[in-house]
């Protein structure tokens, strides 16, 4: 099943390094000559998925592309209705936000406004419908192989225009009905009332809510120079954090019920509520792509367990990676994608090579292997690397994983049941 799995990505980046939807001479030649070798056996169920991914990859881009804001409404005034649908990035110089437009035309866009005397920064809230008078633009960035991609990251997000509002009598508010983002930001703006005064306040909100407008410069760099920026917004390791902490607390106090036990296994009763609890955080999260990404891998490896699926943790690795790359092939445009599954593929390396191995050489072997693995990551993406890496990983990984998350996970609960 890998083998299918590595077939079906590899397609799919094929053709994410492609400029156009023409087929050139060149691809006609290789198609010509995979189809001729599917006549052997061996080769015929992986190239195959190999030549899906490639064609998944292109309906899907040309299914994004097609949705784009028409030239029609670029470059000119024109007045929009629709929803806020994420949380607002606010600064003393303007907002920044996901605008889900729903008149004259059907897009997602992504929306700035500059701060003036007319309207208060603090008026936007996540699930909030307005009307604005908008200028937008065509996606566009600079060409500059060693910069941020700026025009892929909004492709890959399928934000299909980007503008800002302008000075109107027209920008008016209109409704703000109940949502899962508008309840995301009210969480967020009561978390926010009680960790602003923290010193690291903006770290944990980050970690609740996945909004990492609050951390400053300072923990920035030095999440940078020590190669733990990882652990200070919400991913796969916090998610699956979540889901295994739930699933062994359900898991005890169902088994203390033995009549209970015998009527539906506690491991089968407790992956419900692992893959609950999972579901619950990737929302709150905003379930953007990376906590997407986690949530189905949690998803698939505790589906396994209700259905009494007992298979490797590498086919349930290969299934979990299919099925993110069906759902939404351009994930492989995103770092995030990479250093997800390339650092998964690590740990289940690094715990089959340190297996019956003293607990000590396991901690110090897995953190090895995962730092090798994510140096050619980083040099591709960043263009750095940071030796104090593995060292402040090995600290910082148990610290937050197996005090910081839980104590925050069960803070949390307690303030919003009232108990604060």
């Amino acid at each position: 099943m890998l083998v299918y799995a590595l077939s079906f990505l590899l397609g799919i980046v094929l053709f994410s390094l492609k400029q156009d939807f023409s087929i050139t001479l060149v691809e006609g030649f290789i198609a010509f000559v995979l189809l001729f070798i599917t006549f052997k056996k061996q080769w015929r169920l992986p190239i195959i998925v190999f030549i899906s991914g490639f064609l998944w990859m292109g309906f899907y881009s040309f299914w994004v592309l097609s949705n784009n804001v028409k030239p029609d409404f670029l470059n000119k005034n024109i007045v929009i209705t629709g929803t806020i649908v994420d949380l607002p990035q606010t600064d003393k110089f303007r907002s920044r936000f996901l605008f889900e437009v729903q008149k004259p035309f059907k897009a997602k866009i992504k929306l700035s406004w500059y701060a003036n005397k007319s309207h208060s920064n603090s008026q936007l809230k996540a699930g909030d419908k307005w009307q604005f008078l908008v200028k937008l633009k065509q996606n566009n960035g600079f060409q500059n192989p060693a910069g941020f991609d700026y025009e892929k990251w909004l492709f890959s997000q399928k934000i299909n225009a980007n503008g800002f509002i302008k000075k109107s009598t027209k920008n008016k508010f209109i409704s703000n009905d109940f949502s899962l983002i508008s309840w995301r930001g009210d969480i967020r703006r009561s978390l926010i009332e009680i960790t602003q005064n923290l010193d690291y306040g903006g770290i944990l909100l980050a970690l609740a809510t996945g909004d990492r407008s609050q951390i400053n410069k300072d923990d920035w760099l030095l999440f940078t120079k020590t190669g733990t920026s990882h652990l200070s917004v919400v991913s796969g390791l916090h998610i699956g954090l979540i889901s295994g902490f739930f699933f062994f607390l359900f898991k005890w106090l169902w088994s203390r019920c033995e009549r209970c036990c015998l009527k539906i296994p506690n491991q089968i009763f407790a992956a419900y509520f692992a893959i609950i609890a999972a579901l619950i955080y990737a929302l709150i999260a905003g379930f953007s792509v990376p906590t997407q990404r986690a949530f189905i891998m949690v998803l698939v490896f505790f589906s396994h367990l209700i259905f009494r699926r007992y298979e490797s943790t590498w086919t349930l690795y290969a299934y979990a990676l299919i099925l993110v790359l069906l759902i939404n092939p351009l994930m492989v445009l995103t770092v995030g994608f990479w250093l997800s599954f390339v650092m998964v593929f690590a740990i289940l390396y690094g715990l089959h090579f340190t297996q019956n191995k003293p607990w000590y050489y396991k901690i110090l072997g897995i953190q090895l292997i995962i730092s090798l693995a994510g140096l050619p990551l980083l040099i591709l993406f960043f263009q750095t690397i940071s030796l104090t890496s593995p060292l402040a990983n090995i600290i910082a990984v148990p610290f937050v994983t197996l005090l910081v998350m839980p104590l925050l996970l069960l803070a949390i609960i307690i303030y919003f049941l009232g108990f604060q």
